[in-house]
């Protein structure tokens, strides 16, 4: 079916704003008419107005539902046109998880026929509504949108209805759905910063790690008796790059997502002990599938504590700190670059005890899904000396050998996500046992010994070819 879709998205249906009609009584939209008349044909007729809203009670949702539709009478002449609809819910682009319901306010002077009122999502699935009232004027159904609408992100929503002598009415709308959970990493590509040039060009940045230097990396070795080596050995700076997505399957920032839930977010140390029992840190369903949780088997018991456990610390947002340097250019000029910083000095540094001079840059607003920096303790500019986020206390924590590191998180429709392990060896004691610790073995380790095999959508590795954001601060 072809169905025309008569948008009606520029009018709130809680704060219509009402204009009186001119005084030729003609119109181009329902705002032009006067309160208690609606935009027909050109002209202001007697009617319901979106902005007349009686208030009541579906179940456990209140809702607003337009009023003086019955004051509808027919005119002089033949019914030449099909019933007055109008969408009270859902909302356009309302954000929804799972079941929506259809709510639809409808009249008409010769009768609204109630077996041809329907709803059709995506121009495939049709559901038909019901009338809740003697007079046919109030409609309702209700549909699962997890049934075959799971892949989409925007759904067309058409309304369709017949009046009593065959006349037919569609308006339509649009939802948004959000069923992907969010991406979570503990790595990422490297980014660059680009901002405006003479020239109508852009410069950009030397390339930079947006979890900042510190951060604990794939593949790195944590020693215990380097005094310099980021506050004497305590090491385990877990820094998490997380971001909420919608149905699409990408990494972008959307608006219509529900949002990290701030009380989940957790990241997971499993060490050598816990490694040699053979259980996975991050599980899904096998080898090539999709990872989803965290194995259930290693997490810590309060009843039954025991070293093979995984210790847990939970996350906090920080807010973008530090900036690009824009006193040089990246490594490998993007295509999105035409030249160099052109900055005389590098920026300071993130704060006057750190030695880290570039950290994260990007929207964070975890509510609404943007990028944002996850911590196992709050970011504070004026802290000594971890003012970008507390760090673990690696060598209290963690027996001597490899560790699994992974993060896990659930958005506000508590859809979980988990991130890709990765693979650090400790060294607390200055043994050497890690010294044949390389970049492959990591890898190893990490795909047989930390997951059972499955894969994540991630934010890609260093090793990736750079991230580049706009840049506008100074």
């Amino acid at each position: 079916m072809n169905f025309r879709l008569a948008y009606v998205l520029g009018v709130s249906l809680a704060a219509a704003t009402i204009q009186a009609c001119s005084p030729s009584n003609s119109c181009e939209a329902d705002f032009d008419c006067d309160t208690g008349k609606i935009c027909q044909n050109g002209a202001c007729v007697k009617g319901s107005h979106v902005g007349d809203l009686d208030h009541v009670q579906d179940g456990d949702s209140d809702i607003d539902l337009p009023v003086g539709d019955s004051d509808i009478t027919p005119g002089d002449g033949p019914d030449t046109t099909g019933p007055l609809l109008i969408l009270v819910a859902p909302a356009p682009y309302q954000l929804v998880h799972g079941e929506v319901a259809v709510v639809v306010q409808a009249s008409d002077p010769s009768g609204v026929d109630p077996a041809t009122v329907m709803a059709h999502f995506a121009e495939q699935w049709t559901v038909t509504l019901t009338s809740q009232d003697d007079s046919n004027t109030l409609f309702l159904a209700k549909y699962d949108t997890s049934v075959h609408l799971t892949h989409l992100s925007f759904v067309p929503l058409v309304i369709t209805a017949y009046d009593r002598v065959g006349n037919q009415t569609e308006i339509g709308s649009e939802i948004a759905l959000d069923y992907q959970p969010p991406v979570i990493a503990l790595q990422s590509r490297l980014m660059v910063g680009k901002r405006d040039a003479p020239g109508d060009k852009f410069e950009c940045s030397v390339e930079f790690d947006p979890l900042g230097d510190w951060s604990l990396k794939h593949g790195q070795t944590i020693p215990g008796v380097e005094p310099d080596y980021h506050d004497a050995g305590m090491g385990f700076y877990a820094r998490v790059r997380m971001q909420d997505l919608a149905a699409t399957p990408s990494v972008d920032v959307s608006h219509w997502v529900s949002g990290i839930d701030p009380s989940t977010p957790e990241v997971y140390f499993l060490d050598q002990s816990g490694i040699d029992v053979g259980q996975p840190l991050v599980i899904g369903g096998g080898l090539g599938t999709t990872c989803t949780h965290i194995n259930p088997a290693v997490l810590p018991d309060s009843l039954n504590p025991s070293q093979n456990q995984a210790i847990v610390q939970r996350l906090v947002p920080i807010p973008s700190a530090g900036q690009p340097n824009f006193s040089g250019g990246p490594s490998v000029m993007p295509p999105e670059c035409d030249l160099a910083g052109s900055s005389e000095e590098p920026p300071l540094r993130l704060c006057r005890y750190s030695d880290e001079q570039l950290f994260m840059w990007v929207p964070t607003c975890p509510g609404s899904g943007a990028p944002a920096i996850w911590v196992v303790a709050d970011y504070d500019p004026q802290s000594i000396p971890i003012c970008g986020g507390g760090p673990m206390d690696a060598l209290n924590f963690s027996a001597d050998g490899y560790v699994c590191v992974a993060a896990a998180a659930a958005d506000n429709f508590g859809q979980w996500g988990v991130s890709m392990p990765i693979v650090v060896c400790v060294d607390r004691d200055g043994s050497g046992n890690c010294a044949g610790f390389t970049p492959a073995l990591a890898d190893s380790i990490r795909d047989t010994l930390c997951t059972d095999g499955c894969t994540v959508l991630d934010y890609g590795t260093p090793a990736d070819p750079f991230e580049v954001f706009y840049f506008q601060g100074e």
